[in-house]
């Protein structure tokens, strides 16, 4: 899209129904135009993916012979609606200190110096090294199985892959309205989705707990991988 862009063409279509037009930025639909919705073009962008490639025609050549593995990090699953990783741990952190009365409940006898107010803290600065001492201390205060049924209860409302694909084909067949910036999140994780299995994969492999991943048509618990979300006790090919 940004390669015709910026060689000056009026538009690009980008499904057998949808065409971006360039002079208003907006995605109509073929047949019926006046069904549209705004669209955002963003040219500062941190990395520059085609340069990246065409600099490593060898991994292309991997890539198209399947015998890559795609690392796909929580960022990449955020427009699914999912919270950051600092929100996360704050809905926690506040879950946890809503089970005990007294924080000295909270004293782990194997980590006594355990403290609510310095998990805070390190919530509160935010920065990689902070975010992770916050969560082991949570973990080692609540207990693996209390914690991880906490990130469990938090994401569970992340719908699958293959339901967010389902309503941003809905959501493209009705006009654009700009209050709705969740439904323009959703557009975004369902092109992500769409990207990663055009691509030829042998894997992919996520440090998520969420299923924004799973595309099958039934969701098979999170792709055959063992984590809180799913029910699989052990991985699968």
């Amino acid at each position: 899209i940004e390669k015709m862009y910026r060689q000056g063409a009026p538009f690009v279509r980008v499904s057998p129904k949808h065409a971006i037009y360039f002079k208003d930025m907006m995605q109509r639909q073929i047949e019926n135009p006046m069904k549209l919705r705004l669209v955002y073009r963003y040219p500062t962008a941190t990395f520059d993916t085609d340069t990246a490639l065409l600099e490593h025609p060898e991994l292309i050549d991997q890539i198209r012979k399947g015998k890559c593995i795609a690392f796909v990090g929580a960022g990449f699953c955020a427009p699914a609606g999912g919270p950051p990783w600092k929100l996360l741990l704050q809905r926690i952190a506040m879950r946890a200190e809503s089970l005990v009365v007294d924080t000295d409940d909270w004293v782990d006898p194997n980590h006594p110096s355990y403290n609510p107010m310095v998990v805070n803290d390190l919530i509160a600065r935010g920065d990689y090294a902070d975010l992770k001492l916050a969560a082991q201390l949570l973990e080692d205060a609540l207990g693996e199985e209390q914690m991880q049924t906490f990130v469990v209860e938090e994401l569970q409302a992340i719908q699958p892959g293959a339901k967010i694909r389902e309503e941003r084909d809905a959501i493209l067949s009705r006009p654009y309205d700009a209050s709705t910036s969740a439904e323009d999140d959703l557009v975004v994780m369902a092109s992500r989705l769409d990207f990663v299995r055009c691509l030829n994969f042998s894997a992919h492999m996520t440090t998520n707990y969420s299923k924004e991943l799973c595309t099958c048509p039934d969701p098979c618990g999170l792709c055959n991988t063992p984590c809180p979300l799913s029910s699989k006790e052990s991985a699968q090919s």
